[in-house]
């Protein structure tokens, strides 16, 4: 019998059942899993199922792999609902326990807003990924391991998960069991939009890493390392460390001009900016602006490279490194991304609680966008094709929308905490966005003004900074050294 069916026959038969039914609280609730919420859950209706998307597996090392399980979370309701507190157990060929892990969190951490949760619009899938690390000696057969590495393994998913309620996160929620069968052939039917690839390992990397630049042709991806005050430069078909600049103070900024093999680095600590030669990475310049010397970008249109810095301003340098001008702002820059189509940059002010709009030609600021509702303003990407100015905001943490020719905000979604790096998938209509909580967050463009949720990867705690690289379908993301030991490392996604 349904369990509303039940709720009926209980409230015609007497008052005592009803009250048989309060006293018996949350426990009532969990007696029953059906397609339907009870009334007391505070969730009525939406109710979401989950489903395993893909499963992908990575080989790291000989003993080691890690493996990405993504679920589908489908919302078959009438209301948006909240998935929380995922807790799942993976088994090889239905009998070896190989890894297990959880996402979200508990009631009493999400109203504090201290853990990430997942709502799903109704007729709506939202995706969402963990990773866990495996190792041979925990599989203890060298034959299943094997079949694990090569994707030729059949799952089998135990867990639990909770539904709440959007508009009431303090109800207890309704808690649901799974099992989830997942076999080899359903990745072959996959067309993930995001995947990982591989980790490259940092050796000796230690503290918080910033931005990163690439070269494609030389395929080098450039790494600014600021808490180890070095830039580390990758070979990416190797994986191996070319080269280390050391004695750095403080990189935060990283940018590579192929048209003249130059690598701009700019040092927070000493407020310079170093030009190197791309080759011998040796000094060709260096050039004080002053303090606080950070994001950094170069304008094709012109030529000149520009450079946030100190208390409130943008350096304009010209590629032999001199200090051509200073466009002045009303607080420290934060992202700021120029438009090819106009002379118009667009600044993070987050000191001002503003979104500065520069004319690069005047070299001034002709106006402001005051933020409101949320503060701490950092990263920042540009659809320009589409008016699109794409703000992450650090408190509370949220993605806004901006409209670029009115400045009005066009939708708000929510995001992991610590958000750095956001990028615009022009090809594909996404948005990537990393996350110092320890997400990836992928959102799909429906159009102009609406946009959505399309997964959500765990990462590492302060892996915050990222590099998407559409010229090669990838997404770099730097993971500092870990508390448990994991060394600093680049993950590497493509996105298909």
């Amino acid at each position: 019998m349904e369990r509303k069916n039940i709720f009926i026959v209980a409230g015609g038969i007497s008052a005592l059942a009803i009250f048989f039914a309060l006293m018996i609280g949350p426990s009532f609730n969990r007696l029953f899993f059906n397609d339907e919420l009870s009334q007391s859950s505070a969730v009525v209706s939406p109710v979401i199922s989950l489903s395993i998307d893909r499963i992908h597996v990575n080989k790291t090392s000989d003993n080691t792999a890690r493996m990405q399980t993504t679920f589908a979370a489908y919302n078959h309701g009438k209301n948006t609902a909240i998935l929380d507190n995922v807790q799942y157990t993976i088994y090889a060929n239905n009998n070896t326990k190989i890894a297990f892990g959880s996402i979200g969190s508990q009631t009493d951490d999400v109203i504090q807003g201290q853990a990430s949760v997942y709502p799903v619009i109704a007729g709506d899938t939202v995706k969402i990924s963990d990773q866990q690390t495996l190792t041979k000696s925990i599989v203890g057969n060298d034959t299943l391991w094997q079949s694990i590495i090569n994707g030729n393994t059949s799952y089998v998913i135990r867990g639990i998960y909770t539904i709440r309620d959007n508009s009431n996160l303090q109800a207890e929620g309704m808690q649901k069991d799974f099992e989830l069968v997942f076999s080899p052939d359903q990745n072959s039917n996959q067309t993930s939009d995001i995947a990982f690839v591989k980790s490259i390992q940092l050796p000796g990397v230690q503290g918080r890493i910033d931005h990163m630049s690439i070269d494609i042709a030389g395929k080098r991806l450039f790494i600014a390392e600021l808490g180890n005050n070095s830039v580390d430069v990758i070979d990416l078909t190797s994986g191996n460390r070319l080269h280390s600049i050391n004695g750095l103070s403080e990189p935060q900024g990283v940018l590579f001009i192929s048209k003249f093999n130059e690598l701009f680095i700019s040092n927070g600590g000493s407020g310079t900016v170093g030009v190197y030669n791309a080759s011998s990475y040796s000094l060709i310049k260096n050039i004080n602006l002053g303090s606080d010397a950070d994001n950094i970008r170069y304008d094709n249109n012109t030529g000149l490279v520009f450079v946030g810095y100190g208390g409130g301003a943008l350096a304009v340098l010209d590629l032999n490194g001199s200090h051509v001008a200073d466009i002045s702002l009303p607080g420290h820059p934060e992202s700021f991304q120029i438009g090819e189509l106009g002379n118009r940059i667009f600044v993070n002010v987050p000191s001002d609680q503003s979104i500065a709009l520069v004319d690069r030609q005047a070299q001034s600021v002709i106006k402001k966008w005051q933020v409101s509702n949320a503060s701490q303003n950092f990263p920042m990407a540009l659809d320009e094709q589409n008016h699109r100015l794409f703000v992450g905001f650090r408190d509370p943490a949220k993605l806004v929308v901006y409209d670029t020719e009115s400045g009005k905000v066009v939708s708000s979604l929510d995001i992991p905490k610590d958000v750095d790096d956001i990028f615009y998938d022009s090809s594909r209509n996404q948005v990537y966005l990393s996350a110092g909580e320890g997400f990836l967050d992928i959102f799909r463009q429906l159009d102009s003004h609406q946009y959505s949720i399309l997964d959500r990867i765990n990462t590492a705690p302060g892996a915050r900074t990222s590099l998407f690289v559409p010229e090669l379908n990838s997404l770099f993301l730097a993971t500092p050294q870990q508390a448990h030991g994991q060394g600093a490392e680049i993950l590497v996604y493509e996105i298909r």
